[in-house]
């Protein structure tokens, strides 16, 4: 999938990013994306929550694709209030 954990957050990336080793840059706000030296793209940095829940920054843009060909998949996905905010 193109999708990474980093400190209990789960993270989606774009597909074509899929089988690529980043590089990512950990700030109190952002996490920077690099393949190499590129940059590739900055993510919103997300919160895990007090209880011990792992936190979801997921982008819409980047897991549509496969939902499409899966219709019933929304009903129980677990990050479906952060697709649709």
């Amino acid at each position: 999938t193109s999708s990474f954990t980093l400190r209990k957050v789960f993270y989606t990336v774009p597909s074509r990013l899929i089988g690529h080793r980043l590089r990512v840059r950990l700030y109190d706000d952002r996490l920077d994306l690099f393949i190499g030296g590129t940059h590739l793209m900055t993510l919103p940095r997300g919160r895990s929550f007090n209880n011990g829940s792992h936190g979801h920054v997921v982008d819409y843009r980047h897991v549509i694709h496969s939902l499409r060909r899966k219709p019933m998949a929304l009903l129980k996905l677990v990050y479906r209030d952060q697709l649709f905010p």
